[in-house]
């Protein structure tokens, strides 16, 4: 993913009030789990890899603002969610 994708999830979950947050992890959650379905069948496209990215991101991102957790939580989290939704 590219630090400037990166940096605007980051941006835009920072300036996100709750309720906005938890609908963001929602969305992120939906796109997994569509992502994981289409696996069974097919193998992905390159905009469903780069939707994933940005969706584990956006999931890692808000989890930790609603946690209050920092880099070690998101690192791990972050290779948790790639391992269960997109290997």
């Amino acid at each position: 993913m590219l630090n400037s994708t990166r940096e605007q999830i980051r941006v835009r979950v920072a300036s996100a009030s709750r309720a906005d947050l938890e609908m963001l992890k929602r969305r992120a959650v939906e796109v997994l789990e569509r992502i994981r379905g289409v696996r069974k069948y097919r193998l992905r496209s390159k905009v469903e890899e780069i939707e994933g990215d940005v969706a584990v991101e956006t999931l890692v991102q808000v989890e930790a603002a609603l946690g209050r957790r920092g880099k070690w939580f998101m690192i791990r989290r972050r290779l948790q969610l790639e391992m269960a939704y997109l290997r």
